[in-house]
């Protein structure tokens, strides 16, 4: 059997065979400034800068109004646009808005029925990356939303956090006619359904 022969890159260290030696050098030329934390590239030591509070849990933009913070400038002013109603990207087709052009990007796509994310192992598409991303861990079963206090682990954050609610007995959803509380909000829907709405009297 041949042996592979391995190459260690003199910029990140990392141990490779020929063609991923050769994909990282590429990396390395055009994205210089590298992350000492897990190795991604970046053109300019900004971008590097602003990836690396991704692993500090660095937020230095925080919102005025709410407790709310983020990792850019660029973000806390996009996430302002849900306090203030703006929302200046509007469809040609059907003149809904949207707070940012990648929204009306992937809203714009439902007039269409473009799908331009296709899985490369059934070729399901899908609308964004995102869709796809979580739709390819079908395959992989990959679950890398963990939680913390049973250690079962999750496709989506969402997963996570809706399950982590069976640990701290926190019950988010509130009945507004008799405010008695639910843990999931199909358990509420329920519940309102046994209230009887009394049809208002005209007399």
């Amino acid at each position: 059997m041949e042996t592979r022969r391995l190459y260690t890159c003199k910029c990140c260290s990392k141990v490779v065979g020929y063609r991923d030696f050769e994909d990282d050098e590429m990396i390395h030329k055009n994205k210089p400034y590298i992350c000492d934390t897990c190795g991604k590239g970046f053109v300019s030591i900004y971008s590097l800068k602003v990836h690396h509070r991704s692993h500090t849990g660095e937020r230095p933009y925080k919102c005025s109004l709410c407790d709310k913070s983020f990792i850019t400038s660029s973000s806390l002013r996009l996430h302002e646009r849900t306090h203030t109603g703006e929302k200046p990207y509007k469809c040609d087709t059907c003149s809904k808005s949207f707070i940012t052009s990648s929204s009306l990007e992937v809203h714009s796509r439902t007039h269409t029925s473009l799908k331009p994310y296709k899985c490369d192992i059934c070729e399901k598409a899908f609308n964004t990356s995102y869709e796809l991303k979580l739709h390819h861990r079908n395959h992989t079963g990959e679950k890398p939303y963990i939680c913390q206090t049973c250690d079962r682990s999750f496709r989506t954050s969402f997963q996570c956090k809706k399950h982590q609610k069976i640990h701290t007995r926190s019950n988010p959803y509130r009945c507004n006619i008799c405010n008695m509380r639910f843990k999931h909000s199909f358990a509420l829907r329920m519940h309102q359904g046994t209230h009887k709405i009394e049809p208002l009297s005209l007399f």
